[in-house]
């Protein structure tokens, strides 16, 4: 943690660890500073992210601060190589510089609906990963099976394999059971996971669902990558004083403050 004027004079210097008691320390600390009321992260959706939600649950104004700004502010320092303690300069006087940083949020909508579409689609691949593995089994078990089931897509579907196996024994038919048990388990969460997008879409308040074809699935990609884009293109100005931490992985996180 490094902290700065106004005039990007350095001022104070500390250093937290990046783990929940670091960021108890951490806010501990601004808040004892005079006049810092604002935060730079560089790195606040990934490693940073606790450090950055922490913050804001405090009351800070936190904001990211690009690595692209951080390396060009690094140069102006004239010093060779990479360390924390040079970093955490140039992300102070990048904060304390410039006004249109986007904020960090301690809620956001827009990245909860971009997870769970993720997540969603991670399990569409697992099923369909599994769903091809019993077709391949049912090619070996019932040869022909195809002209009555093209697609494993539904229940009824799942529950035409099973009678299809009625009486079937075997290693690779009882794995196909298990596997339409997995398929079975997916689908429900596939399910859970789209009422609960519906709903994060309709708490936004957007009416891109209103758009003829446009449904709460595609509404919510939309507005989980669009969204967070533009947030990272526009920002938030802010003219208050600063103060900015850099943060990494469980170990130590460094900043600045002003």
């Amino acid at each position: 943690m490094s902290g700065v004027d106004a005039a990007g004079r350095q001022q104070q210097t500390q250093v937290f660890p990046n783990t929940p008691q670091g960021h108890r320390r951490l806010v501990a600390w601004l808040q004892a500073q005079p006049g810092v009321v604002r935060v730079g992260i560089e790195g606040a959706g990934g490693y940073g992210r606790a450090a950055a939600i922490h913050l804001v649950q405090a009351g800070l104004v936190v904001v990211e601060v690009t690595p692209s700004l951080t390396v060009r502010e690094r140069r102006r320092l004239r010093q060779r190589g990479k360390a924390d303690p040079t970093d955490a300069l140039a992300i102070a006087r990048v904060t304390a510089r410039e006004q249109d940083l986007p904020a960090i949020r301690g809620q956001d909508l827009a990245e909860d609906l971009r997870l769970l579409v993720d997540y969603r689609e991670q399990l569409l691949g697992e099923r369909t990963r599994i769903a091809n593995r019993v077709h391949a089994d049912l090619v070996a078990l019932r040869p022909g099976y195809q002209q009555r089931l093209p697609e494993l897509r539904s229940q009824r579907a799942a529950g035409l394999v099973r009678r299809l196996l009625a009486g079937q024994v075997g290693v690779r038919a009882e794995l196909v059971r298990r596997r339409l048990d997995q398929l079975d388990r997916l689908d429900a969460e596939i399910r859970q996971l789209k009422r609960r997008i519906a709903k994060l879409v309709e708490a936004t308040g957007s009416s891109l669902v209103q758009v003829h074809g446009v449904g709460p699935l595609v509404a919510a990609r939309i507005l989980g990558e669009v969204v967070t884009c533009a947030a990272l293109l526009t920002g938030t100005s802010s003219p208050r004083p600063t103060a900015r931490l850099r943060s990494r992985p469980p170990r130590v996180a460094s900043s600045g403050i002003d």
